[in-house]
């Protein structure tokens, strides 16, 4: 949302109208997530009893090693391995959650008990029961919620509120519709994350700016998290005000910040995201609250009858 904001502010000085590029890495299997999955489908031929016992040994080992950047790794490919009997929307999720299954009991505190019965990923399993296979069903999912529920809204809301009007050419329905009827392995050949697309562009565009190594849009938080944001995610995080609400215990969050400012585990997007959810209790959940409270009732407010 922020490096979007600014690049529409900068554009909005020459333009009115600009075109953006959400859709390419649906339609053409763009995301490096796409290729773990199927790196993992891959990998199926082994045992998930064995990769099951192998996670299980590596988080018997003590913290200061379990929590090495390597041996989490490790750690979370063998959880994957282990995974296949469960639905592909769960097997997905270490991919695209925030806290996953694994660390749910030891994270979250009181107020999240009720909502742990079900699962939020259950929306995703009809999405991977029309592909056919585990690679298209990710594909399916994201298309039918992160491209509408996250992406769109992020580029119309950025670009809105500087009025600048943003266009998604990728989206035409005819484009994305020939698209999806072609196997993943046709838009993936060799490998090559949306190969078939970059392949069509080729006579428009330079090879260097084709088959760059793909970089996301985002901001440096984890250094932020480190340097500017620091004290302010230290104050906010563990305020007696965050911790009543019983939605992340509050020693756990205090290991995240330890052990993200250390540098011995990355923990940035768990933190931005808790960081932003607190700050939007604080000044809409909050405020309403003490609105109310402030507010006189019905029966207060209305004037004595006289006789």
């Amino acid at each position: 949302m922020i490096p979007t904001y600014y690049v529409s502010e900068m554009t909005r000085r020459h333009v009115t109208v600009a075109l953006n590029g959400d859709g390419g890495d649906e339609a053409f299997i763009g995301y490096p997530r796409y290729d773990t999955v199927r790196k993992l489908a891959e990998l199926d031929y082994v045992p998930a009893a064995w990769a099951s016992k192998i996670a299980r040994a590596l988080r018997s080992l003590p913290r200061r090693v379990r929590h090495n950047r390597y041996s989490s790794r490790l750690e979370l490919l063998a959880q994957r391995l282990s995974e296949r009997t469960v639905k592909c929307s769960q097997r997905y999720a270490n991919s695209i959650v925030s806290f996953t299954d694994s660390n749910k009991n030891e994270a979250y505190g009181e107020a999240m008990v009720p909502f742990q019965q079900s699962s939020a990923l259950d929306l995703l399993d009809q999405y991977f029961d029309e592909a056919p296979d585990f690679v298209s069903g990710a594909n399916w999912a994201d298309t039918h919620t992160y491209l509408p529920d996250d992406l769109m809204v992020k580029v119309d809301i950025a670009s809105m509120a500087v009025s600048l009007e943003s266009r998604s050419p990728l989206l035409d329905h005819r484009l994305m519709e020939w698209a999806f009827s072609l196997p993943a392995s046709v838009k993936t050949p060799n490998g090559i994350a949306k190969g078939l697309f970059k392949k069509a562009m080729e006579p428009y565009l330079p090879h260097e700016l084709l088959y760059r190594p793909k970089m996301g849009f985002g901001c440096p938080i984890d250094h932020w998290l480190r340097s500017d944001l620091r004290e302010m995610a230290h104050d906010v995080l563990l305020s007696d005000r965050a911790s009543a609400r019983g939605i992340v215990k509050r020693d756990y969050v205090e290991r995240m910040l330890q052990e993200h400012l250390a540098g011995t585990n990355l923990h940035h997007t768990r933190l931005f995201g808790l960081l932003n959810l607190e700050l939007w209790f604080r000044m809409w959940a909050d405020q309403s609250i003490e609105a109310a409270l402030e507010r006189p009732s019905h029966a207060q407010a209305r004037p004595a009858l006289v006789a």
